[in-house]
């Protein structure tokens, strides 16, 4: 994804790795393009302690701004503020457009006391041969010595070492996965059964299902756990929807789904429920991906950003 220039130029942002920092009235933040959806431009302020729901929503009315908050990884809360791209506008516009939400958006920081860290954000320590460094972790720019990368990178190496002698529990895992989306699928099929009642949202809890099953197997929590979520969600909810089908075309008088499917008019309801089982299904996996997402450990790129 492309960045934006003008978000470089008007706050004078350094490139560090892939991504831009800078500094603006003595508050550290960070531009990163994974953030940047919608035509919004994201920056993102780390600060030393969590915020409280009711901070969140004091700087949103004080700003009047798009904003997100994550928490990271320590935890830490990270603002990540949202702004508009320039479009139309002149430069010099967007500029002190951007500048005078910027002002309104420190403003609320000190209003809340918030503040960065100053000495290295894993050992909290001033040593006097190195000055910690902004380096990337996890996609949060944070002050770190490099002696204290060296050792999470090393830290990270071991277990990555450590992952790949419990690839063996792979096969446990996928079977305690699609036992997970079993029972997950349980909410659903009460509802169908029981009630007679669709609720599409409910297939949500199936990806779930599968991502906690995965993760007590103890296997590699990899891209192939993604790969793993996603396939077994839809075995068993396309599974769950075609013999649900073939039990209702049976209770109606037909000897089986292959004889029923000889007519028009059921060929059609039977397609559509299908088409309908994988949009929820997707859906279902879109409004877990955050989770998902959250538990699947990439080493290779976290050593990557924490060399910059």
């Amino acid at each position: 994804m492309a960045y934006s220039t003008d978000i470089i130029n008007i706050f004078s942002l350094i490139p560090k790795g892939a991504s831009f920092v800078g500094e603006y009235r003595f508050y550290r933040f960070s531009y990163v393009p994974q953030d940047t959806a919608n035509g919004l431009l994201c920056c993102r302020f780390v600060f030393t302690r969590s915020l409280t729901p009711q901070e969140h929503r004091q700087i949103v009315k004080e700003t009047k701004i798009n904003i997100a908050f994550d928490q990271f990884a320590l935890p830490k809360d990270t603002v990540k503020v949202m702004f508009l791209g320039r479009g139309l506008s002149s430069f010099e516009k967007f500029s002190q457009t951007i500048t005078q939400k910027m002002d309104s958006m420190i403003v609320a920081f000190q209003h809340l006391g918030l503040e960065q860290h100053q000495e290295c954000t894993f050992c909290h320590t001033e040593l006097e041969s190195e000055a910690p460094e902004l380096r990337n972790f996890n996609g949060y720019f944070v002050p770190i010595h490099q002696s204290c990368a060296e050792v999470l990178i090393e830290q990270i190496e071991q277990k990555a070492v450590h992952e790949k002698k419990n690839l063996s529990k792979l096969p446990f895992s996928l079977l305690l996965a699609l036992i997970g989306a079993f029972i997950g699928l349980i909410p659903q099929a009460i509802a169908l059964l029981g009630a007679q009642y669709y609720v599409g949202i409910l297939y949500a809890i199936v990806p779930l299902g599968a991502l906690l099953g995965y993760r007590l197997g103890k296997a590699p929590r990899t891209k192939i756990m993604i790969a793993s979520v996603v396939v077994i969600t839809f075995i068993v909810t396309i599974s769950f929807t075609f013999l649900y089908f073939s039990m209702l075309v049976i209770e109606a008088g037909y000897q089986s789904l292959q004889a029923a499917m000889q007519y028009s008019d059921i060929q059609r309801i039977f397609y559509t429920e299908m088409f309908t089982t994988l949009l929820f299904s997707a859906l279902g996996i879109w409004v877990s991906w955050r989770a998902i997402l959250k538990y699947t450990s990439n080493k290779e790129e976290v050593i990557n950003q924490l060399k910059y």
